[in-house]
């Protein structure tokens, strides 16, 4: 039995057994997803997220998001220098660490 079957028959017991009835969203149809990327992947990233457990181009990524925001809010030229540095350095990790994935 392939992966796919085995999934579908255990869907369709809990479906029998009403063991889908109730959850939080139920009847609400699923977001569309334009973003492009790999579907199994993004499935696996959300499930880390929602363990606690994020993969580390995802804590580079919001350290960068964080990194702008305190751009924008910074007034010294100092100090947005300083952050300026740190991003750039933020984001040749992020990029390199993509590269060595592919």
């Amino acid at each position: 039995m392939n992966f796919a079957r085995l999934a579908e028959s255990r869907i369709e017991q809990a479906i029998e057994a009403g063991e889908l009835k109730n959850l939080p969203g139920e009847g609400i149809p699923l977001p569309k997803d334009d973003t492009g990327g790999d579907p199994i992947e993004k499935a696996g990233f959300k499930m880390m997220a929602k363990a606690g457990a994020l993969p580390p181009e995802i804590l580079l990524k919001k350290e960068i998001a964080a990194g702008w925001q305190r751009l924008r809010e910074a007034e010294d030229e100092a100090i947005k220098l300083e952050i300026m540095r740190s991003l750039a350095n933020l984001q040749m990790r992020l990029a390199m660490m993509l590269e060595q994935r592919r």
